[in-house]
């Protein structure tokens, strides 16, 4: 595991909620801003992998810098969150799963964060890349057409496309 080299952790205002500092930066993406929604930590947990990988990547895509849930939140601390939690949601499924954030949500529920930033990423099925585990998630009611019978298969190159939790589930779960 590559070593991290941290600068001390910026002073967090005293009047400002820890999720808006934290998260703030989420909110500017470049692509996801638009659609991001604040929902519960505990309803992620409850659809995330429940064997979640004790190290993760810092979201360069660089496999040789491993960090601990430890050095992850000093990362989201000092640099602010740049990617929302994805949400995946099959279509034809009618499952929904943590796809992006596994490891997020532990380091996150494990400090008391209450909510964080998410966005539906929607696909025929609720998985995207078996590298963020094999849960399928949950069954859920989605605001979503249900296909008629004879497409209600799985494409070999199925379409993703981002939205809205709101616009997917009919609201954001409470808890």
């Amino acid at each position: 595991m590559a070593t991290l080299s941290m600068k001390p952790s910026p002073a967090l205002h005293p009047l400002i909620p820890l999720e808006e500092q934290l998260f703030g930066r989420t909110f500017r993406h470049p692509i996801l801003g638009p659609l991001v929604s604040w929902v519960p930590t505990s309803w992620l947990l409850r659809i995330s992998n429940p064997t979640p990988s004790p190290v993760t990547d810092l979201g360069n895509w660089s496999k040789e810098e491993l960090v601990d849930w430890d050095a992850l939140f000093e990362n989201i601390k000092n640099n602010g969150m740049r990617d929302p939690f994805l949400v995946g949601v099959g279509r034809v499924s009618r499952r929904v799963r943590l796809e992006a954030g596994n490891q997020r949500v532990q380091c996150c529920l494990l400090r008391g964060i209450l909510r964080v930033p998410a966005v539906a990423y929607v696909g025929d099925g609720a998985i995207t890349h078996l590298g963020n585990g094999t849960h399928e998630g949950q069954l859920a009611e989605l605001k979503l057409p249900m296909l008629p019978p004879e497409h209600d298969i799985m494409g070999p190159y199925p379409l993703k496309t981002y939205h809205r939790l709101e616009d997917v589930l009919g609201r954001v779960p409470s808890h």
